[in-house]
């Protein structure tokens, strides 16, 4: 009886992260993202799963008022491949001419980094095995003012993905 309690413990504790993993649509909250940018996301299709970079990457757009959120979960075999993960995706945003240029940001996860281009920002952090982007595209005047939101909906999804 004992295990068979502690197997539906350990079952609805772990049920959450695993169904944010699966489908990063469900990582953060309508609550979070309005709160953090203002408006409600809209319904988003998660796509994915699908192997690159080392990694197994889910991804999900949504509307969010006039701009697109991205959240992108890629998940490596161990911490050490999730840091080349981050290191790969730093460096191939510098070489290509339109890309957000990202720099280091420190605070958020083992390692993470904050970019803007004219239409656009970017968080990106790794921690443990998982490395979490989150972009914003369209619809902002002035890309520098999603610097502490995006960060802010970033901590929040690698709070479930890696506690």
């Amino acid at each position: 009886m004992r295990s068979l309690a502690a197997a539906i413990m350990i079952t609805t504790l772990i049920a959450p992260t695993a169904a944010a993993q699966s489908d990063p649509c469900t990582l953060l909250t309508a609550a979070q993202v309005t709160s953090a940018l203002g408006s409600a996301p809209s319904g988003g299709t998660p796509r994915g799963p699908r192997t690159e970079r080392g990694g197994t990457s889910r991804t999900c757009a949504q509307q969010v008022g006039k701009a697109t959120l991205s959240i992108n979960v890629v998940e490596f075999t161990s911490p050490t491949a999730a840091d080349q993960g981050i290191t790969l995706v730093l460096k191939e945003m510098q070489d290509i001419p339109e890309a957000i240029k990202l720099e280091l940001a420190p605070g958020v996860g083992n390692r993470s980094a904050f970019g803007t281009n004219p239409i656009g920002a970017m968080w990106v952090a790794i921690k443990g095995n998982y490395m979490l982007a989150i972009s914003v595209m369209g619809g902002s005047t002035n890309p520098l003012q999603l610097r502490e939101p995006l960060k802010q909906l970033t901590v929040s999804g690698l709070a479930k993905l890696a506690p």
